[in-house]
């Protein structure tokens, strides 16, 4: 099997690729001549475009632009297979007719993403983490309000904050956010710094973090009480994934492609509503969070540590069946499966 996926270790699909490609290369009877690609988006952009499988041509592919998707649907006849990686994305490209598609949820490496409770003394802080690359489809301006006014309220509270974002234009995106006031800088991290400051974040209480290498995540997981995810649209999540590895509790919403990796029990719940300020069919799909809920959950999980605790270990407990190794296995297994149809 040959991979047209990047491999680094400071983008999702660098990451992706790389723990990918060690799985499939660790399981036995992978068939020859086939090549994997990334696929970009709604766009269905390739990385390697020029390179073929000669007997299975396979791609993953993630999108939250329901629109563009449908609009490009006619360009998955290029591949034999592609899998998804949410289940709402197989559900949405199915429902454009699509019959070439497979779910195939991402892994952790529990070797590195794992409870250390010995690091995990904050010194009286209460320390809150988001590590989405900001833009408006993460909510980041969602958690910009909601985490200046719980800093408002609790003097104790920390931000830690991982939304370095490669591309601006994806930042931008956040001038039409109804909740906060966007004030542009000369880099993505003035913006972001200047955006925060506008809106009531207090810097003195704030880590706001420049591109972090992936080897440094799951201590910055392991600092924090609890990380928040409320994404308007997300078709795969991983730093979620990650910090419920590491045993720490999350403030969620159950919607989009969260859903594959949330269970009841293991996350603080907030609720959503369909968006009733913006109609564009560029957002189909999405959902907002419930801002009042939000903060009430918050609020729950800042004022019981035992429950933080409890949701905590229950989370890490069912991230524990998301592997690399099990990506890799279904993806083999669909691949394998689509060879002996052919044969038949």
């Amino acid at each position: 099997m040959k991979y047209a996926i990047p491999r680094d270790e400071n983008t999702g699909w660098g990451v992706l690729g790389t723990n990918l490609e060690r799985a499939l290369n660790g399981l036995e009877d992978i068939p020859n001549s086939i090549v994997l690609h990334a696929i970009n988006g709604a766009s269905y952009e390739q990385h390697v475009p020029f390179l073929r499988g000669s007997r299975v041509n396979a791609a993953i592919m993630f999108f939250e632009d329901v629109q563009e998707a449908r609009n490009n649907a006619h360009k998955a006849k290029d591949f034999d297979i592609i899998f998804y990686g949410s289940s709402w994305n197989a559900r949405v490209a199915r429902g454009f007719g699509l019959t070439n598609g497979a779910f195939a949820v991402q892994g952790v490496n529990h070797n590195i993403f794992r409870p250390i409770p010995e690091h995990q003394s904050n010194h009286g802080r209460f320390t809150i983490g988001n590590f989405a690359k900001a833009e408006f489809r993460k909510s980041t301006d969602v958690y910009i309000k909601v985490f200046a006014e719980f800093q408002k309220r609790h003097s104790d509270v920390w931000l830690s904050l991982g939304w370095y974002n490669n591309w601006p234009v994806l930042v931008d995106t956040l001038r039409v956010s109804p909740h906060i006031r966007y004030v542009d800088g000369a880099t993505v991290m003035e913006t972001l710094r200047k955006t925060c400051e506008a809106n009531g974040i207090d810097m003195d209480r704030t880590m706001l973090h420049p591109s972090i290498g992936h080897q440094y995540m799951a201590d910055l997981h392991r600092e924090c009480d609890i990380e928040v995810y409320v994404g308007r649209a997300e078709s795969g999540n991983l730093p979620a994934m990650e910090a419920m590895a590491c045993g720490v509790p999350l403030v969620a919403m159950c919607e989009t492609g969260m859903s594959d990796i949330l269970f009841p029990g293991a996350y603080f719940s907030v609720s959503s509503v369909v968006s009733d300020w913006d109609k564009s069919p560029q957002y189909e799909g999405w959902r907002e969070p419930f801002y009042e809920d939000l903060l009430g959950q918050m609020e729950l999980a800042y004022g019981n540590r035992e429950q933080r605790v409890e949701i905590g270990e229950n989370g890490r407990k069912w991230l524990k069946r998301f592997t690399w190794e099990a990506m890799a296995t279904t993806i083999r297994n669909a691949v394998v499966k689509r060879l002996t149809a052919r044969a038949a």
